[in-house]
């Protein structure tokens, strides 16, 4: 295949067409989604492989999260002589500017690792957790930041009234709502995580603030997080009944999809036999199937029918991207600047290995070794034999030749 000179998705299309079939060898007619963010490119990628778009559930929390951070970052309100008002997103902009002043300045580092070992951490919109591990590491750090800043050396950018009851409560409000977000975060991390899986850990965070939301005892008191990103039936997510029927089978639930929904997922499903009235029939549709399943004799559900062999066969759709993200993250330790020849066949392997390090042990090294020196030692002995073979053959012609110049001397 031609080495690509623009990345629109059209070629990117094409490439993973080619890829697929050329080289794994997979029916593309049984390809049934991608899932990945919502850039356009991908969204675009999705419509011209005719197949639906599963947005990838932590970049969705991810952005629900920027956004609530950036409608509670203002001034500082005070209202009283030693009471002043820090919104979260207040908050983590003054930290992040306290850590971009430490970590920065080689005057203001030298300054904080004279008192500790601790060192500076930034909040990065790319990196999922970033923020809460930030304010963590504030915490930790904060008297030695104090102490660093009376140092005559040292200029750091410090947040208005560090000391202040009002900012140490904000702080650790904060702090304790990025916990809980950094925890769902996580574990939307899980490798393979189903799309069903998602959806309950973003359930578990609209309740947490939704009802915590008027509760004065609760670090969530008076949030505005929201769901215009992470709600089930939000339009950033471009193909809702596909996402919905599937998060429905996945949770076994496959006999209360609706007619969209069952549209949205018909061309995938397994032909499937179902008996019914003591008779064996075969449906011609999806929406004959879950008819005939859901219902038995005297009109009562059998909804156990839907998740023997049909609901399953959408398991395999994931929630997340975290696992390519994982990957390319693993990929740039392997593929360095020192080892740029290497051959495409050997960086997919030593990825492969990496990935999926619980396939493998010292044991399965050792095989390998043995394996490879077995069959270098069979190669060596074929060619021995080989070489042997020739030099009989060499010897018995010569030794003719011989017989016969002695034979033309005797005459």
């Amino acid at each position: 295949m031609e080495e690509a000179v623009e990345f629109t998705a059209k070629v990117h299309a094409e490439h993973i067409k080619y890829i697929c079939t050329e080289y794994y060898d997979i029916d593309w007619s049984k390809v049934t989604n991608q899932t990945a963010d919502n850039a356009s490119v991908n969204k675009a990628l999705a419509r011209i492989l005719g197949i639906p778009h599963c947005s990838c559930e932590s970049h969705l929390l991810n952005s629900e999260v920027k956004l609530w951070l950036t409608n509670n970052t203002a001034p500082i309100e005070t209202i009283g002589p030693n009471t002043r008002i820090y919104l979260p997103g207040t908050v983590v902009s003054l930290i992040h500017n306290l850590m971009v002043s430490l970590k920065n300045s080689n005057k203001n580092c030298a300054v904080l690792r004279g008192i500790t070992d601790l060192t500076p951490k930034l909040g990065c919109p790319t990196r999922w957790g970033s923020n809460h591990n930030m304010l963590t590491a504030y915490q930790q750090m904060r008297e030695a930041i104090i102490e660093a800043n009376e140092d005559e050396n040292s200029n750091i950018a410090m947040p208005p009234n560090i000391n202040g009851s009002s900012f140490k409560k904000a702080v650790n409000k904060a702090s304790l709502m990025m916990a809980d977000i950094n925890l769902i975060s996580v574990k939307m991390q899980e490798r393979m995580i189903n799309l069903a899986a998602c959806d309950e850990l973003q359930d578990v965070l609209i309740q947490l603030s939704e009802r915590n939301r008027s509760n004065p005892n609760s670090h969530w008191y008076g949030n505005t997080f929201g769901k215009l990103y992470i709600d089930p039936k939000s339009n950033k997510r471009p193909d809702v009944p596909f996402v919905s029927a599937v998060k429905k089978m996945q949770k076994r639930a496959g006999s209360t999809l609706n007619e969209e929904e069952i549209a949205a997922v018909e061309q995938w499903m397994p032909e499937k036999t179902v008996p019914t009235n003591n008779r064996t029939t075969t449906p011609a549709t999806a929406a004959d199937f879950f008819a005939q399943a859901s219902t038995s004799v005297g009109g009562k559900r059998k909804s156990d029918d839907i998740s023997q062999g049909y609901d399953d066969c959408m398991d395999h759709v994931i929630g997340s991207a975290a696992e390519v993200e994982r990957l390319w993250s693993i990929a740039r330790y392997i593929l360095t600047t020192t080892r740029t020849s290497m051959t495409p066949v050997l960086f997919e392997a030593l990825l492969f290995l990496r990935a999926h390090r619980e396939l493998w042990d010292e044991n399965t090294v050792k095989a390998a070794i043995h394996a490879v020196r077995k069959e270098q030692r069979d190669e060596r002995l074929s060619k021995k034999i080989a070489d042997a073979g020739e030099e009989d053959d060499i010897g018995v012609a010569d030794a003719g030749e011989e017989k016969d110049d002695i034979g033309d001397g005797s005459n």
